[in-house]
């Protein structure tokens, strides 16, 4: 039993946490979580780029805090996972989205650029600190190659470590910058769709079963609707759905529909309740990477 209103308290928190959004505050712990996982990439590619100079200490090269060196690799993993996790929720509050699947996805670039920048320098000081020389072609003074006993492992997998991440990191900027587009063109759309789409019943003729060990549920789920021209048509979208309001067979929903491209599913709204809302029509979006 409580003597406060847990609508008021509800109420309250949804006000403080719009306040967060876009708050200058809410943005400086975002940069900085957003720093630490950069910087957890950047010691995992440092101690795993270390194992390429495990020759020169055997060789008694001189370098003896390079032994140390492999141990940063965990210490990186470890700081990138707390960082992305953390990062993932200082997003949320920064932009008011509620997904935290694509909130952790958006960390992917962040993550990438560190661990980038640091097999690169690791590559760097590999080819400026040892007696290996990675893909370097030296000649003697007549002119003749220098030969190099080093093992090819020594001398190209440690280029194949920085490359192959700077490609992930260009792929995973481009897909952010492409899911940003297509977030933007769908919103776009939905906004049109709720405001000059045409309006119908339909019926929901394939429900979705309850879940065994989940309280939500994401599922496919099928609505019959007629439009305006008298064709009967179905959509079997996908729906999130918790277990006590699951859509069964029979159920009444609203349908908008473009007139000009009925059959495009891309273009079809769905609510069950309050059709006059606009929030109906989002409410059993899919999350991350059902949405994506």
């Amino acid at each position: 039993m409580s003597t406060v209103d847990p609508a008021r308290t509800h109420a309250q928190r949804a006000a403080v946490k719009a306040r967060r959004v876009g708050s200058p505050g809410a943005l400086a712990v975002l940069l900085t979580l957003d720093a630490g996982l950069a910087v957890g990439g950047f010691l995992a590619a440092v101690g795993l780029s270390s194992l390429f100079a495990i020759e020169q200490i055997e060789r008694g090269s001189g370098f003896p805090v390079l032994a140390l060196m492999p141990l940063l690799m965990p210490v990186g993993i470890f700081v990138s996972l707390g960082f992305l996790i953390a990062q993932a929720a200082g997003r949320r509050t920064y932009t008011g989205a509620s997904d935290f699947t694509r909130a952790l996805a958006d960390g992917q670039p962040i993550w990438f650029a560190g661990a980038a920048v640091g097999a690169w320098a690791s590559l760097a000081a590999l080819i400026a600190g040892t007696s290996v020389k990675p893909l370097v072609l030296f000649l003697n003074e007549d002119g003749t190659p220098v030969v190099d006993d080093s093992p090819w492992t020594l001398t190209v997998l440690p280029w194949a470590m920085p490359v192959a991440l700077t490609v992930l990191l260009a792929l995973s900027v481009w897909r952010r910058v492409a899911r940003g587009r297509r977030d933007r063109r769908t919103e776009s759309t939905f906004e049109t769709m709720f405001a000059s789409g045409t309006r119908t019943s339909g019926v929901v003729t394939q429900g979705v079963e309850r879940p065994r060990e989940s309280a939500r549920v994401v599922s496919r789920w099928t609505i019959r609707f007629t439009d305006h021209r008298g064709q009967t048509r179905w959509t079997t979208p996908w729906g999130l759905f918790h277990e006590d309001s699951l859509p069964g067979f029979g159920d009444q929903v609203t349908v908008i529909y473009d007139p000009a491209s009925p059959g495009d599913e891309r273009r079809i709204l769905i609510a069950r309740e309050h059709p006059d809302r606009i929030e109906s029509y989002q409410a059993h979006t899919p999350p991350f990477p059902f949405g994506a």
